[in-house]
């Protein structure tokens, strides 16, 4: 539990102020990572150093509606876990490394061995990614689980000689102060920490491997639209009982010895933009056309406002259902004064539509026109503009050999299908076309009309 407080407090001073940056970028991923190496074996165990890297692939991830997210992921991790026995074993008959049968120069038979281990391992594995997108996509802070299987190649050594090539004399371990604390103390006092001798498995330097399972979870938080740093704790279960050098029936229920690793996971997107809605933003069907005007020289603390459209996904709506919403992303602006939405030439409040800050996300809720309606979307911080514009027509849905009627519609004639004359009438439209008759008093000369239903 001590090794997991660090790593927590140090999440909570700076995910508030990076809880902003939510956009992840590309879908490819690099990550290297560095941390902390420890087993869970027969002998007891001392933390060692590793690191890594990793290689992944999100394959379902957006900053919309989705809880979860889905990540693919290969890892290598690189590490050295250390072990030592604190009780002295006097039963060395199934351990061929200390009882002269391996090593003639190595007998500790009739004398007190307290077993070691360094163990360095190499890790290939393959990893399914299990992630809170939207807890990432509203705050920034990363939460995910993850696991897989892959193989580890090991080598166990053991100290068993001091820098004389002399065997321990351990028989005034432990006869003082008989704490587990103070008896890990003498043994460090005792030894060179040169790790000579390899374990039986792994004489002339031969590597074992063992399948291994693995699973984790990780808690992070966003650095920015290309980058994340995460604390990652890892188990992994070598189908094997000899990890440690030690075979003792292996910690059950597995009856296998396991490592674990807990590392600091920095992350980069890789040669890729930002994508919306599990899709690219270059992958956008919808057609739209943007201007830059450029007022002042560009600088890295200046950038131009960024627009990249998400929604609707289809440009023509059947009526009467022309109701929508249109959702743009746009980046490096303050909120939405820096913000102007425009309706076939008309300036729309700015109460009507939003900007959350956490998304990047601008959306509006619109009734479309019947025809063609021009929307116009201007960006514009510190005299750097850009304008987005976009096209979205309101048109009838055709039934098969329906005729069309003639009616009053805001003062317009239009032709429209008969089936859709009961949403006409509902809102005042008369059937028939519209009726022009002279004002009152006209000049003969030069009359003026004007439209009245009737």
């Amino acid at each position: 539990m001590k090794k997991h407080i660090l790593p927590l407090f140090l999440l909570l001073i700076l995910a508030d102020s990076y809880a902003q940056q939510v956009t992840m970028g590309s879908r490819l991923k690099f990550g290297i990572n560095a941390g902390g190496v420890w087993q869970q074996a027969d002998l007891n165990s001392n933390t060692g150093i590793g690191w890594g890297a990793t290689m992944e692939w999100a394959f379902l991830e957006n900053n919309r509606s989705t809880v979860f997210g889905l990540s693919t992921r290969t890892r290598f991790l690189h590490g050295n876990a250390y072990g030592t026995s604190i009780t002295s074993d006097n039963d060395l008959s199934d351990n061929p490394e200390v009882n002269g049968m391996l090593y003639s120069n190595v007998d500790y038979t009739g004398n007190p061995l307290f077993h070691n281990n360094r163990t360095t391992l190499n890790e290939w594995s393959q990893e399914m990614m299990l992630k809170f997108n939207r807890l990432r996509a509203n705050t920034g802070i990363l939460l995910y689980g993850f696991g897989g299987l892959g193989f580890t190649s090991y080598k166990t050594r053991m100290d068993l000689l001091d820098n004389q090539g002399n065997m321990y004399n351990y028989s005034g371990i432990g006869t003082g102060i008989n704490s587990p604390s103070f008896v890990k103390f003498e043994l460090r006092n005792e030894r060179d920490g040169n790790y000579e001798s390899f374990a039986a498995a792994n004489i002339n330097n031969k590597a074992s491997v063992a399948l291994t399972p693995t699973w984790g979870y990780g808690i992070g938080f966003m650095m920015g639209p290309m980058a994340s740093l995460a604390f990652e704790h890892k188990i992994s279960l070598p189908q094997t009982d000899l990890f440690d050098g030690i075979q003792n029936g292996g910690l059950r229920p597995f009856r296998s010895d396991i490592y674990h690793y807990l590392g600091l996971q920095l992350s980069f997107s890789l040669w890729g933009r930002a994508y919306i809605n599990g899709r690219s933003s270059s992958n956008y069907n919808v057609t739209t056309t943007t201007t830059n005007t450029t007022t002042v020289n560009p600088t890295p603390n200046n950038p131009t406002p960024e627009i990249i459209y998400s929604q609707p996904s289809e440009k023509t709506l059947n009526y009467p259902n022309c109701n929508t919403t249109i959702v743009y992303y746009i980046r490096y602006i303050d909120g939405v004064n820096n913000i102007r939405f425009y309706q076939n030439g008309i300036l729309l409040p700015k109460q009507l539509y939003a900007y959350d800050q956490y998304r990047q996300e601008f959306s509006i809720n619109v009734d479309l026109q019947y025809g063609d309606n021009k929307f116009r979307l201007i960006a514009d911080k510190n005299g750097r503009q850009r304008t987005e514009n976009l096209t979205l027509n309101c048109s009838e849905t055709p039934i098969s050999n329906e005729r069309y009627i003639e009616i009053c519609h805001s003062g317009q004639t239009i032709s429209i299908l008969e089936s859709l004359w009961p949403a006409h009438q509902a809102h005042g439209d008369k059937i028939g076309a519209c009726k022009v008759v002279p004002t009152t008093n006209p000049n003969p000369t030069n009359p003026s009309y004007q439209i009245i239903t009737i």
